[in-house]
């Protein structure tokens, strides 16, 4: 068994699509840790689990999304896994042996050493595959930003944007999971080269 453990709802669903899309789907499990800061508890939890000591895990792949600041994720990242498994972190992808068995590796979304989040990867990949959709979105966070005069996050551009990019069903428009499969994305863009690489590592055990 091989478990991702994601920081969010969204980022598993991306992550289980991607798998699927990538033909691996039924050799990962996808667990999500609710939050950042809920990760080190849940970290705690999985080391405490049986199924942990009793080597029913492979690979495990801790992701966490880098937001504005990857260097501090990645100290705080790494120190989790480092703290709480006792293995060497020190840079993003690669593996190691936790004593108890199961091989453990960290990686920082949307890749090493870049700002952004899993939402970064689905949106590089729409703007280039369907930029002709982004006009009048990127016209509409202009005009939020001008009236409320700060940026507009962006996770809320990405969920614009997924009611955006839907089709005339209005019972897909305000559900990731079932507009997943309606979106524009092109999971082969350059953009998911880094998150593909890691999670065929995880079924694969392939060192970095």
């Amino acid at each position: 068994m091989n478990l991702v453990l994601c920081e969010g709802k969204e980022d598993k669903l991306v992550m289980e699509a991607l798998a699927a899309h990538l033909g691996i789907a039924s050799d990962l499990i996808f667990e999500s840790h609710d939050s950042a800061d809920r990760l080190r508890s849940n970290l705690l939890n999985l080391r405490s689990q049986g199924r942990f000591a009793a080597g029913e895990l492979r690979n495990v792949l801790v992701t966490r999304d880098a937001d504005s600041s990857p260097n501090d994720t990645w100290t705080a990242l790494s120190s989790a896994v480092r703290e709480i498994f006792g293995i060497r972190c020190d840079l993003p992808g690669t593996w190691e042996a936790t004593p108890q068995g199961p091989r453990i590796a960290a990686w920082l979304i949307p890749g090493i050493a870049q700002t952004g989040m899993i939402e970064t990867l689905c949106m590089s990949s729409a703007r280039d595959t369907r930029p002709e959709m982004f006009g009048c979105l990127d016209s509409f966070v202009e005009c939020l930003q001008n009236h409320r005069g700060a940026e507009v996050h962006p996770k809320e551009i990405f969920a614009y944007w997924t009611i955006c990019a839907q089709d005339r069903d209005p019972r897909k428009r305000l559900s990731l999971e079932r507009a997943l499969s309606h979106l524009p994305f092109n999971w082969n863009h350059p953009a998911f080269e880094g998150l593909s690489g890691m999670l065929r590592k995880t079924v694969s055990g392939a060192e970095s």
